[in-house]
């Protein structure tokens, strides 16, 4: 006898699937992709220093890799932003506000260079890292630059963003607070930082181990 003629089964239904609640996945978080830092060290050696764009552009690079500017917190930046005594940088308007850096020691040298040549060789302009002609430096230019750079470093084709990421991921390895990250990275929660901290989870075995 089918099932369909049994009488213990008659005018009976099978329980509805629909109404199971099916447990989602976890979300996978993806980690920052940051680069080796000796790849990003030839990467920013790339451009002549001797030609005012290339001075202009090995500092864009710099900053972004030493202070983890984002491109466009680049292309924004002022000549009133940056005080000559301090050194310090008002990134304006960034993705979740204005914050404040500052420009390492070791790019202070560089940085006098560019101010000096840029209002000797360049015309006059508001912009800290302006063109040719004075104008707004934009992302499609810088983007297309660090692609060049990396092809005359053997480098694979590397985003702009990686080079934030690098400058983050270093600065957790040398055992700064994930607290002053947030700030330097201008990030609106602590748990966007915390990605960096998982992405240099091995450096704990060597940090316990010593191996």
């Amino acid at each position: 006898m089918s099932e369909s003629e049994n009488p213990s089964t008659a005018g009976t239904s099978s329980p509805k699937v629909d109404n199971v609640k099916k447990k989602r996945k976890p979300r996978k978080v993806e980690l920052p992709r940051s680069i080796d830092y000796e790849d990003a060290e030839r990467i920013i050696s790339g451009p002549n220093i001797r030609y005012i764009t290339g001075l202009r552009n090995r500092l864009v690079l710099e900053l972004m890799l030493r202070c983890g500017f984002r491109v466009s917190e680049i292309c924004n930046l002022k000549i009133h932003h940056l005080n000559r005594k301090t050194w310090e940088i008002k990134v304006k308007e960034g993705k979740t506000g204005d914050r404040n850096l500052w420009v390492p020691r070791e790019m202070e040298g560089l940085m006098l260079v560019w101010l000096d040549r840029r209002t000797r060789e360049l015309p006059k302009s508001d912009w800290l890292f302006p063109t040719t002609r004075g104008t707004q430096l934009n992302r499609k230019y810088v983007y297309g630059m660090i692609q060049r750079m990396c092809k005359r470093a053997g480098v694979r084709d590397t985003h702009p963003h990686a080079l934030r990421h690098t400058f983050a991921h270093r600065f957790l390895q040398k055992g700064e607070a994930i607290a002053t990250l947030q700030l330097a990275l201008g990030h609106s929660t602590p748990q966007m930082s915390l990605r960096y901290a998982r992405a240099v989870a091995p450096d704990v075995r060597h940090a316990l181990r010593g191996d």
